[in-house]
């Protein structure tokens, strides 16, 4: 953190001691720690329909700014690995239809419900089900390829949280709730199943300090009671390491909150156009949807998980979701979980290519009015546009000689321009456009802007 933020930004320290989590059947690996589960079988007995309906969704770690301003996890070359068909599909291809909900700012989005989720590929995604000191919870996953048709992706706070491994961890492709209580109930519930995991996994950042960043984990599922295996049932989305951030990003989750929006029980999902900055690590989308939908996968070019919802703060970033950029570090944790050795395709000639970010310029004003309106436009010399839309800008009052932020984290438009009202308090203002990579190749420089209120 420079200088110049300090005077703006109050840092949170969190002390946490580095501790690997260990047990009957914690295991390390090469960038990953793993639990196993010594009896899958007992796992997926325990999640009656009556269970899972009482299930609470999974809290989600808030963002906050420190989190944001940490180095950037190690990236390397692109690498796309292709979906994968199940060998005995008996679900019929198709597209859900859904209603949906316009979003404008601060990153455009539009959210949907799904009204079929077992046609395919959307019984890819899922639900999750664990239990924890806290009691039963539920998250989303989605199943992707692997060389043992087994792996299960999602956020590392839904297997791991607070220096626990979560118990009776089951994931339920296509899950939509029916009413409980008939007798084909789980069956319509689950069409696919319940499928226990028998391996967690998740990065050694996260199971140490459960660092935002590697907010990210994987289960392998064991097979169910016909010997088969979650790829044999159901198709699974590709996955991609290293892509660029700031791709057209399509995100899928169970999330219960806000509740007057969710309840949990249907598969929902938030496009967003254009996935916006990403800030040191962690890529960001515009969506609504909170507790719950953590875990769900975000992808690209309708194919590809590209991250997974990881967490947010929507009195700081409203309308906004996290997630952890799925780089070096996830692709190792991958092959560490995958169960093989086997050499994948590599990337489709649109993924980028990695080369030391090109800095941009940057500009801004500050105009106070009335009783107190600030208003003020971002604009980049060069025009290069991504510093300017969506650009984070935050208001402060000096105080005592230093500036102190005053109201909410703002977000620019399309054309560079914000607009907020504020405490009617005389004195200095400064507008303080945060420095922060635009994607692998732009950067956005620091501006400032200053005024004073007489009123």
């Amino acid at each position: 953190m420079t200088t110049r933020r300090l005077v703006l930004v109050v840092c949170l320290i969190l002390s946490t001691i580095a501790v690997i989590p260990t047990g009957a059947g914690a295991s390390r690996r090469q960038g990953s720690v793993s639990e196993r589960v010594s009896d899958p079988r007992s796992s997926r007995a325990a999640w009656t329909p009556e269970r899972m309906r009482a299930a609470r969704p999974a809290p989600m770690p808030k963002i906050h700014r420190a989190d944001l301003e940490a180095d950037t996890p190690a990236m390397g070359a692109p690498v796309v690995i292709e979906d994968a068909q199940p060998s005995s599909a008996r679900y019929a291809a198709g597209t859900a239809t859904s209603q949906t909900s316009p979003r404008r700012r601060p990153i455009p989005f539009t959210r949907s419900r799904i009204e079929d989720p077992s046609v395919a590929p959307l019984a890819a995604h899922g639900i999750i089900f664990g239990s924890s000191d806290a009691g039963d919870f539920h998250c989303s996953g989605t199943a992707i390829t692997s060389d043992n048709r087994s792996v299960v992706w999602t956020a590392g706070h839904c297997l791991y949280f607070q220096r626990q491994w979560a118990r009776d961890v089951v994931f339920v492709p296509g899950y939509e709730k029916q009413a409980f209580g008939e007798q084909d109930a789980m069956a319509e519930t689950a069409p696919y199943g319940v499928w226990a995991a028998e391996e967690l996994t998740v990065p050694p950042e996260w199971a140490s300090n459960e660092n935002p960043l590697y907010d990210f984990g994987a289960l392998r599922t064991a097979p169910n009671p016909n010997g088969q295996f979650l790829g044999d049932v159901v198709a699974a989305r590709g996955i991609a390491f290293n892509q660029h951030p700031t791709e057209t990003v399509q995100s899928f989750g169970y999330p219960a909150l806000p509740s007057a929006k969710f309840d949990g029980d249907h598969l929902e999902t938030c496009v967003s156009q254009g996935s916006g900055r990403i800030w040191d690590g962690m890529v960001a989308m515009g969506c609504d949807m909170e507790q719950g939908s953590s875990g769900g996968g975000w992808v690209i070019r309708e194919e590809f998980v590209t991250s997974n919802v990881s967490g947010g703060n929507m009195r700081v970033w409203p309308n906004m979701a996290f997630g952890p950029y799925l780089g070096d570090a996830a692709k190792t944790l991958y092959d560490a979980i995958r169960g093989g050795t086997a050499v994948f395709p590599q990337p489709t000639p649109s993924a980028p290519v990695i080369k030391p970010p090109q800095t941009h310029r940057v500009k801004t004003t500050l105009f106070l009015r009335y009783h107190l309106t600030a208003k003020g436009r971002v604009t980049a010399p060069d025009g290069f546009g991504g510093c300017v839309q969506t650009a984070p800008v935050q208001l402060g009052r000096k105080r005592d000689g230093v500036f102190y932020p005053v109201g909410k984290l703002l977000f620019t438009d399309s054309e560079g321009r914000f607009r907020t009202k504020l405490r009617d308090r005389k004195g200095t203002y400064v507008a303080f456009v945060d420095d922060s990579a635009y994607d692998l190749s732009n950067r956005c420089a620091q501006a400032l802007a200053f005024a004073r209120h007489r009123h």
